[in-house]
């Protein structure tokens, strides 16, 4: 098959489930072009793109940054439309939009352009199937959208009928958990229409180690994460801080964001500077040593103020795939792919007593740890495999073409 992946930005780091997703087809034999608004901020390295040849098979329309700017692209590409054969009509409708209309209409020339028979428009996340709506009427390609957490959950807080076209025209609906699928139906999405469909993540860059604790030996808890509220690491930093009292624990998080000057402040108010260590981004190479040298990752995800919920974060399954007991929260997917008390124990959000107990019963029976870790693994490589989920979505695309042929 021939399929368009459409992206505002194209690579992110923190989104590398979509280039796990993407090389997945293409280690399948089909046929990608990822049309994508701006490139990122910093350039993106990652061993996928290198070994895919990524960015060859990524066409960038831009974002017009000055008025002139947009008027120049929009006489352009309607000039360039409507020497394809595209009707006036059909061109003349984008221009509800307003000043969306010249970056909408460049989508589509450039997918015009540089595309060509493809079977398939695959948006990711939910404000770019917005904007994908004009390519699938001009193209006439069916259209799957993929959403994967804030989109859902705090973007339609300021305006819950954000989606309403989109669920109307396009062809299928994917998320990430039955959690994601009640908040769609809540917004309108029409439930024949939505299927969930897993991340994915590749076991194998994660080596399974059995957890063991030797004597004398510090417990080693790791957190893998952006700093930003709904990762709730305030509430992972005062119950580790409680627990230091009993246990020897050294804790890492390793990650950067808008939070971090809050959460150093917290650790040196806590006078905790010597035990619990912010890192700062790392890459993954950093991130599969520390996962090697941990015991037990820690994640107590939260709603944020904003309504912001998680997906089912990558970190999780990585953890699991490394066979890292867990500790985190009964929070949106989370417990659809985290065993309470099979892969770990889970908290109630926000909760910091529960998070302590919690934490206290793992920490204090590591001969558990192995017998949690090795669940973890069993279940990310049966549900979350690149292989599985390319699987199920080849399986989609295919059912989808046949249903709008």
């Amino acid at each position: 098959m021939k399929i368009a992946h459409l992206q505002s930005t194209f690579p992110v780091i923190s989104e590398t489930f979509i280039l796990n997703q993407i090389s997945g087809l293409l280690q399948d034999g089909h046929d990608i072009t990822i049309f994508a608004e701006s490139h990122p901020e910093e350039p993106v390295e990652h061993e996928l793109i290198t070994k895919y040849d990524i960015y060859e098979k990524v066409v960038y329309s831009g974002q017009p940054d000055t008025y002139l700017e947009g008027a120049q692209l929009l006489v352009d590409t309607v000039s360039d439309l409507l020497s394809l054969g595209y009707s006036p009509y059909k061109i003349a409708t984008q221009f509800r939009h307003g000043k969306a209309a010249p970056r909408r209409l460049g989508k589509i020339r450039e997918m015009l352009r540089h595309g060509g028979n493809e079977d398939l428009l695959h948006a990711h996340f939910g404000p770019v199937g917005n904007t994908s709506l004009p390519l699938q009427q001009m193209s006439e390609l069916p259209l799957i959208v993929s959403f994967y957490g804030y989109d859902v959950s705090s973007i339609p807080r300021s305006n819950p009928n954000i989606y309403e076209d989109l669920f109307d025209r396009t062809d299928a609906i994917t998320c990430l958990s039955e959690d994601m699928k009640k908040d769609l139906i809540d917004l309108g999405g029409p439930e024949e229409k939505i299927q969930k469909l897993p991340l994915c993540i590749d076991p194998t860059k994660f080596e399974y180690k059995e957890r063991k604790l030797e004597p004398q030996q510090p417990i080693q808890i790791l957190t893998v994460a952006r700093l930003v509220e709904k990762k709730g690491l305030k509430y992972a930093i005062e119950a580790v801080a409680q627990l230091d009292l009993k246990y020897p624990i050294t804790y890492s998080i390793a990650g950067d964001g808008p939070q971090r000057k809050q959460l150093e402040a917290q650790v040196a108010e806590l006078n905790a500077e010597d035990r619990i260590n912010i890192l700062g981004w790392q890459t993954q190479e950093e991130i599969v040593q520390l996962m090697n040298e941990s015991h037990v990752f820690l994640l107590p995800s939260v709603t944020a103020a904003d309504g912001n919920k998680e997906g089912t974060p990558t970190a999780l399954l990585e953890a699991q795939s490394a066979g890292l007991p867990i500790v985190s929260t009964t929070h949106a997917g989370i417990p659809e792919i985290v065993g309470d008390r099979k892969a770990g124990y889970l908290a109630p959000e926000r909760d910091v007593p529960a998070l302590v107990d919690a934490l206290e019963e793992l920490l204090s029976q590591p001969k558990q740890w192995s017998d949690m870790g090795q669940a973890g693994r069993e279940y990310v490589e049966s549900n979350h495999s690149v292989k599985s989920v390319t699987d199920q979505l080849v399986s989609l695309y295919e059912q989808t073409i046949t249903q709008t042929n």
